[in-house]
């Protein structure tokens, strides 16, 4: 089975270093979810796998003269990401602790995020490494190398510079997404056509109620500061919409983040 081969610099250094080693919990040992009318982090029936669980990401950049790598640990399925955990831990302390076993240039720290997704039954087959007090595991990477130099300088330019917002990056990642009949998504098309979905929303207070991040995400189109050209929209789905990325079929999702740190998937899928 190949796994993902760049960035797995990072992340095996630290597991042949010593780092704390579990797998991730099976779906069978998640208690049985509760009413998406109120869920809050600190619920004792969290399920990973529903609309509305949270995580918490670190992204982890290693450059090179014309290259830049870049490797994404979640507590996605690890465990759930407590936020004054989260957010009383500093990107210099964790590049501090990484850094002593894999040369490091930046971290970025994303969230605490929920999943817009109605189910997210995504694979996370790798081991989890502690960083700071919280447990993460590798969920996707990124390299973004001499092809793109040459293909698309700009993006990659913004990349060598940590410049993130409305810049679309291939990664080699494992997602299963379910969105029901009925559901509401939320999306961004840039100038040239191509649909980016939703898949996790950054709210102000993590403790909203549901409704309140619903709302928060429908209007979010108003505080973008979008590219010439692009549009955010929010839309009903009449059918089921499935989206799978399969790492080991060298399938490459397309992913971008606005300036709140949300999350957007590319589709090819037809939203209907």
């Amino acid at each position: 089975m190949r796994l993902m081969t760049r960035s797995l610099f990072v992340f095996s250094a630290l597991l042949l270093c010593g780092s704390q080693i579990a797998r991730p919990a099976s779906a069978h040992s998640v208690p049985p979810s509760v009413s998406t009318q109120h869920q809050s982090w600190s619920s004792s029936a969290y399920d990973y796998r529903n609309k509305y669980a949270i995580s918490c990401t670190i992204y982890i950049y290693h450059r090179r003269l014309f290259s830049v790598d870049i490797s994404a640990l979640s507590t996605y399925k690890i465990n759930q990401c407590d936020p004054d955990t989260f957010r009383n831990t500093t990107a210099a302390a964790i590049r501090a602790q990484l850094s002593a076993f894999t040369p490091i240039d930046m971290v970025e720290m994303s969230g605490p995020q929920v999943q817009m997704m109605d189910k997210n039954t995504s694979v996370i087959d790798q081991p989890y490494i502690s960083v700071g007090a919280l447990n993460y595991s590798m969920i996707s990477t990124s390299h973004i190398g001499i092809f793109q130099v040459v293909q698309h300088f700009s993006n990659w330019l913004k990349w060598r510079n940590h410049v993130t917002s409305y810049n679309p990056i291939r990664v080699q990642e494992n997602v299963q997404y379910t969105w029901h009949p009925g559901s509401t998504v939320y999306t961004l098309t840039t100038d040239t056509g191509q649909t980016f979905l939703m898949s996790s929303f950054t709210p102000l207070d993590i403790r909203m109620d549901t409704a309140d991040i619903d709302n928060d995400a429908a209007n979010l189109g108003k505080f973008l500061n979008l590219p010439t050209g692009w549009k955010y929209e929010a839309r009903t789905l009449n059918k089921i919409l499935f989206i799978r990325r399969n790492e080991i079929d060298g399938y490459r999702s397309s992913r971008l983040a606005d300036e709140f740190g949300n999350v957007y998937i590319g589709i090819d899928e037809v939203i209907q």
